[in-house]
């Protein structure tokens, strides 16, 4: 069985923090998400997802590091 795998991420220079909305393109890691999709041609199909964690700069907010939102391509903690 053969599976096919593709590695996406994202081309923003950053994102918005989600408690304060304060913009920030300052990375502080980077880890890897595994998306298994359905099959095509029943041949298994995996995709790699590069999620950039940001630091967020406002002094006042709560939240210190977040990661960048792929709404649009997997809900949050999907497989």
């Amino acid at each position: 069985m053969y599976v096919w795998l593709s590695t996406v991420k994202a081309t923003l220079a950053g994102a918005e923090c989600p408690d304060c909305g304060r913009f920030s393109d300052r990375v502080h890691d980077r880890y890897q998400r595994r998306l298994k999709d359905l099959p095509l041609a029943e041949q298994g199909v995996v995709i790699r997802l590069v999620v950039r964690r940001f630091v967020c700069g406002a002094a006042d907010c709560p939240r210190r590091v977040f990661a960048e939102p792929f709404s649009r391509l997997a809900a949050r903690y999907a497989r």
